[in-house]
């Protein structure tokens, strides 16, 4: 299910891509920050989720983890999951303290967050509270590459730093053994130790304040002005169908509003169980062909499911966010679950 969740972002990802390079004669665009040192922007962030039937009749859960798996690449949910929980409203500071032709450099200040507790865990709940106040309390700088495409931590040294002392303070255990993390040293590579983009400090980071792993979904996506369309919308006649519309305006002051909606499906079959089961039985079997004739399916089964994502972004003339709203939406039979994130400033 991992590789058929990666592939269908890559499709995601790819759509974007063909639908900023389908007319020809419109050119790509990007939005171009022009912050000023002393800028100082407060931003709130919030997510819900929720699931419902269409017809009265019994909810299926499933689609709930469909919703599940989407999200969960989009919004570091693999790391939350740990925690259980994650901040669904919040507010966050951007001061910028300097801006070159090279990079931001900005403080960041984490406001009141809420909806991060753990029904019926009293324990969990005290060592999160305590963990939010850790960060709300930290001294966090960030550097922004000069189009925000990508942050890192200024100081890759303070706030692990502070992280570990924090943490044998409250006496957790959940960073692991006493063995693995009893000295700073040993802490603190484990910390940066990089997975695949991540690590553990901004996994921790990304419960108390996601709203700043927006930033680079927001700015890392192009333009083209005027109105897109790609496809046409979901008949259900086959899987390989998608429908992307985008519709883009700039305003004589170079403030951009740009609506996005791309659809398609998401086959939720477990090809590699099935691979698994074929090889233990028959070790001559041949995966390539199995797997040519699997890419040749187009029937919308019971493993299939219709996927929307509704895309707002509203752009003010000197690139700072003004909103952010991205809704992803799946269908199945009678049951309709969404998971929606919205960031605004302030």
């Amino acid at each position: 299910m991992k590789r058929t969740v990666f592939l269908s972002l890559l499709s995601f990802f790819s759509m974007f891509v063909y639908a900023q390079t389908a007319l020809e004669d419109v050119p790509v665009e990007c939005i171009k920050p022009n912050f000023r040192a002393g800028q100082t922007i407060a931003f709130n962030y919030s997510s819900e989720n929720s699931i419902r039937s269409t017809n009265g009749k019994e909810i299926n859960y499933d689609v709930y983890g469909v919703l599940g798996s989407v999200t969960g690449r989009m919004s570091l949910q693999d790391i939350r999951k740990f925690l259980g929980s994650v901040v669904t409203d919040g507010n966050f500071t951007l001061n910028v303290k300097e801006a070159t032709p090279y990079a931001y450099v900005m403080d960041l200040k984490i406001g009141e967050v809420r909806g991060y507790k753990v029904d019926e865990q009293k324990e969990m709940n005290e060592l999160l509270d305590s963990m939010a106040e850790f960060f709300r309390s930290a001294h966090i700088t960030l550097t922004f590459a000069p189009d925000m495409s990508h942050w890192v931590f200024t100081d890759s040294d303070e706030l692990p730093s502070l992280f570990y002392d924090f943490n044998k303070q409250i006496g957790t255990t959940l960073l692991g053994t006493e063995s693995e993390f009893g000295d700073k040293e040993t802490f603190m590579k484990k910390a940066r130790e990089d997975n695949n983009g991540n690590n553990m400090l901004r996994g921790f980071f990304a419960v108390f304040c996601p709203g700043i792993f927006r930033f680079p979904a927001f700015y890392n996506n192009g333009f083209q002005r005027g109105h897109i369309e790609i496809g046409a919308p979901l008949s259900g006649k086959s899987k390989k169908e998608r429908y992307v519309v985008q519709d883009t305006s700039v305003d004589s002051l170079g403030c951009i509003v740009q609506k996005i909606k791309f659809c398609y499906y998401l086959d939720q079959f477990d090809e590699w169980g099935k691979i698994s089961d074929r090889l233990e039985k028959d070790p001559n079997f041949d995966m390539d062909k199995y797997m040519q004739k699997q890419e040749a399916v187009t029937k919308v089964s019971k493993d299939v499911y219709p996927v929307c994502v509704d895309i707002s972004r509203n752009v003010d003339a000197d690139g700072w966010i003004n909103s952010y709203d991205c809704t992803i939406t799946v269908n199945k039979n009678n049951t309709v679950a969404t998971f929606t994130e919205r960031l605004r400033r302030n």
